[in-house]
């Protein structure tokens, strides 16, 4: 597991130092009823998305993550419907949150 701050580093990489490049992932009606804000997505040079949790972005930064300034807001399903062959490989369980099983491998 990558460290919080050379995550954020990646992350931030990808976004070319503004969070507002990145796509927001919106977790409404989550299945596994998590309270969560939400998950930044950018992509890293091979095109493998990145997520960064917008609650760990706050929790670095003190700055809340505003959707609207976001490049693009997607929903949970459509991001699980436009991703669903890498998280076939890339996660373990259908009932965990597909979004904290990819944190965490990272």
């Amino acid at each position: 597991m990558i460290p919080k701050f050379q995550e954020f580093y990646v992350f931030l990489r990808a976004v070319y130092g503004n969070w507002r490049n990145a796509i927001f992932i919106r977790c409404q009606s989550c299945p596994q009823n998590l309270m969560c804000s939400g998950y930044l997505l950018a992509a890293d040079a091979d095109g493998k998305p990145l997520l960064f949790s917008a609650d760990t972005f706050y929790e670095l930064t003190g700055e809340r993550v505003d959707p609207s300034e976001c490049s693009a807001i997607l929903d949970r399903g459509a991001f699980k419907s436009a991703y669903a062959q890498f998280l076939e490989w890339y996660t373990t369980d259908n009932i965990v949150c597909p979004f904290s099983q990819l944190l965490q491998s990272t």
